[in-house]
């Protein structure tokens, strides 16, 4: 099950810190799946594949300063976590998550 996300400023800037951790591929990774999620609700798997192919070259291009960027949106956006909180969905169906450590 999975829920809404309700944490702190300090939550955010967990959330933000873990995903410096994420190596580039896998921020393309995450990126990518999420458009290709989004992208799935309209068109057929052939059009979805070509664009999301032509997306993956175009993040390939960028730092990954940005691609975190892009990704901690990604998470603001999409609004949802595990249930209990802890692992944050970047793309839209959870595949991809930024898990936070429990620091008690």
């Amino acid at each position: 099950m999975a829920w809404e996300i309700c944490i702190s400023q300090d939550g955010w800037d967990d959330i933000l810190k873990e995903l410096h951790d994420f190596k580039y591929f896998e921020l393309i990774d995450a990126i990518s799946d999420n458009y290709f999620e989004k992208l799935e609700e309209y068109s057929s798997t052939k059009n979805i594949l070509q664009k999301v192919g032509s997306f993956i070259d175009y993040l390939s291009t960028l730092e990954k300063e940005i691609l975190i960027n892009i990704a901690y949106s990604l998470v603001i956006t999409n609004n949802t976590c595990d249930n209990g909180g802890y692992s944050y969905w970047i793309d839209k169906q959870g595949y991809h998550k930024v898990i936070l450590k429990y620091k008690g």
